[in-house]
């Protein structure tokens, strides 16, 4: 007979709710091989005995073994008995806590209830034990060169430093201390990185909450953050830019750990970052349960952790002032007192927030994804990382085609920073204006959302999709005149090129390339790129954000310089090869274009602007604004609704920086007609 879970005491109905749980008791073995016996204790994790967490992938193999729980047996799968026989002590008990034998998981309302407590079994843990599995030849070259690199970016950033590495540094870092190792050793640390474990999505959570971890294979440990310091240094050695790699979020929450970090995307104690932000670069990420992709990351964002941000954020400089700041410190204060002597472990925390596995995985991206467009300021940023692989028009799809689906990799840099398309100057700046989205009750019709905008214009030709080489100079070249000549039949060098008519003092070949580059969005953060500044993917224009606008400021001439230049070396070639490598005055204009127009299609309106869009994009879409959007979106009519197709970047600074919004708010003359778009 298999092993049946007693019940976790109740909530109360008055007065707080200890978080209890359950800690492993697991016995001791003088063999390998002896079986595995342990007894589940009731502990409240507030207060209690030490204990050590497990932070380890549950793996797709079937059980293998057993863990004798009083003599009864409960399956468990091979990576967890391997980790238990490596863990287990010869002559004493050892408390631990492992989530697949702690919490019952045949039931869900228990299952609901734990994940709220999760962060706080690994915060009160004495530490949490990092499991990556099985030795592997090399292991030993791993941890001893990511304990030397460690070492030497501590002494460095000592010095002032900093963590920007550029490869030239990280070569002569890497040479300097490990002139003793055989040259493998970094091929062996990257291997480390490529375990699952660094792409299971409950991991993040784990290790953010830890107040110490290490990381252990068998036998070997070495501390979490001299691994993870190493992580900008294996992706320059790697010399990629990836849009789905774990990496990111990795080297973040070293950052977060790491007492001299000077900047951080986040101001909340424990956090990597806002809701948003963290979604997005876990993507990447893998879970058994699609839902869990959500669910693991609200302990570790601004608003998980600090709620009142899901209702007093504002967009500008006002975040920071001293009205805010008073407002947000007292409903933060009456949260954390209602939750330290409430009933309810997560009071103040609004509900879609909750994870609760009683929702269907539909329902739980619905709800998680009308919180983001529902929460203060809102702003339509969560459409920007909606990302189809297939087109919602040919296939039958069960998510509503504004819902993102956070399950599926990112193929795409999301088009989500700087400008300000659905905005305009005063009050209505901050608003999209959303039907039937309460805030208290559920949405008459949960899966249409209804949103107001105006039309601007419709896609007339597209190009074939752009895919790069990485660092491939050549392909990059003929990936781009490729989709020149699939829009114009006349060559992109030359004599006498016309004139772009929604910038009339630039050569449409000009216009193109700021086109395809989303400039000035992608200069900056291509730049961010090439500096390996990873604290935030993405930064928001200067101040100067209008002058940059009416193509003034100085990020603007920055990228009419490179342009110019990557359009001299075109011309150089007069009709022949072009030569390679490109110039270094024209690689920041390179880089943003192989992030922004990667797996994009660039397309041409009826209207004559140029503009990249999703791959699904075809002739007919219709390009319109959403107030509260940072940039165009792509929509498909269907009968009596539109399809949500994707963002759109257009040459068009009057869309791009709000001009045109400015006017259909305040319905000034030659306003564009103010509609309701109903998306499904």
């Amino acid at each position: 007979m298999a092993y049946q879970y007693q019940p976790l005491p109740p909530p109360a109905e008055v007065g707080r709710t200890p978080p209890f749980t359950r800690v492993i008791r697991l016995a001791s073995a003088p063999n390998h091989d002896d079986p595995l016996i342990a007894a589940l204790e009731l502990v409240d994790v507030s207060n209690t005995t030490p204990y050590e967490a497990l932070s380890y992938t549950w793996g797709t193999d079937p059980p293998s073994d057993y863990l004798w729980l009083s003599d009864f047996p409960l399956p468990i799968k091979p990576n967890l008995e391997a980790a238990l026989r490596s863990l287990r002590l010869p002559n004493m008990v050892r408390r631990l806590w492992v989530d697949a034998v702690c919490i019952d998981q045949n039931n869900v309302d228990e299952k609901s209830r734990q994940i709220q407590y999760m962060r706080l079994v690994y915060k009160h843990s004495a530490r949490v034990i990092v499991w990556l599995g099985p030795r592997t030849p090399g292991i030993e070259q791993a941890f001893e060169v990511a304990k030397r690199l460690s070492h030497a970016i501590e002494e460095l950033e000592v010095a002032g430093a900093g963590s920007d590495l550029d490869p030239e540094v990280v070569e002569a870092l890497f040479a300097s201390m490990t002139d003793d190792l055989p040259r493998t050793s970094l091929h062996f640390l990257n291997e480390l990185f490529e375990r699952p474990y660094w792409t299971r999505t409950w991991c993040i959570q784990e290790v953010v909450a830890a107040p110490w971890a290490v990381v252990r294979v068998e036998e070997l440990e070495i501390s979490f953050s001299e691994l993870m310091s190493t992580t900008l240094i294996v992706t320059e050695w790697r010399a990629k830019v990836a849009i789905d790699k774990p990496f990111i979020l990795w080297h973040r929450i070293y950052l977060q750990r790491h007492p001299r970090n000077p900047v951080f995307p986040s101001k909340v104690p424990g956090s990597v970052g806002d809701l948003l932000d963290v979604l997005h670069i876990a993507r990447g990420f893998q879970a058994t349960d699609i839902r869990d992709k959500i669910f693991a990351v609200i302990g570790i964002c601004d608003e998980g952790l600090s709620p009142a941000l899901a209702f007093t954020q504002v967009e500008g400089a006002s975040n920071t002032g001293r009205r805010m700041q008073a407002l947000r410190s007292a409903i933060t204060s009456y949260h954390d007192f209602m939750q330290r002597h409430g009933s309810d472990p997560e009071y103040g925390m609004p509900r879609d927030l909750r994870p609760d596995y009683r929702k269907d995985a539909v329902s739980a991206y619905v709800d998680m994804t009308r919180f983001l467009l529902r929460k203060s300021p809102r702003l339509l940023n969560v459409l920007h990382h909606v990302q189809h692989n297939t087109d919602p028009t040919l296939v039958q799809d069960e998510y509503p085609s504004w819902v993102p689906k956070w399950f599926e990799p990112a193929t795409v840099f999301p088009l989500k920073g700087g400008f300000h398309a659905g905005q305009c100057d005063g009050h209505f700046r901050y608003f999209a204006e959303i039907h039937d989205n309460p805030i208290l009750g559920k949405p008459l019709r949960p899966r249409v959302l209804s949103l107001d905008g105006f039309g601007v214009d419709i896609v007339d030709r597209v190009t074939d999709i752009l895919n790069f080489g990485f660092s491939d100079d050549a392909r990059t070249i003929s990936v781009i005149q490729t989709v020149w000549s699939q829009l114009f039949s006349f060559p992109m060098s030359g004599p006498n090129r016309p004139a772009y008519l929604h910038h009339p003092n630039e050569p449409l070949e000009v216009s193109f390339c700021n086109a395809i580059s989303a400039t000035p969005l992608g200069f900056i953060t291509a730049s961010m790129i090439r500096n390996s500044r990873w604290g935030n993917w993405e930064m928001e224009m200067p101040a100067n954000a209008k002058e940059e606008g009416k193509g003034e400021g100085p990020i603007t001439e920055a990228c009419n310089r490179e342009i110019a230049a990557f359009l001299a070396h075109i011309s150089s070639a007069d009709g022949g090869e072009v030569p390679v490598p490109l110039p270094e005055t024209c690689l920041g204009f390179v880089g943003a274009v192989r992030m922004y127009a990667l797996n994009r299609r660039v397309f041409l309106t009826r209207g004559g602007r140029l503009g990249i869009g999703p791959s699904i994009v075809r002739p007919g879409d219709e390009v319109a604004v959403l107030l509260g959007g940072k940039v165009p979106f792509v929509l498909r009519h269907r009968g009596d609704h539109h399809v949500f197709i994707g963002s759109s970047y257009l040459r068009d600074n009057r869309v791009m920086w709000g001009v045109e919004t400015d006017k259909v708010i305040y319905k000034k003359p030659g306003a564009l007609a103010r509609v309701t778009f109903e998306l499904r």
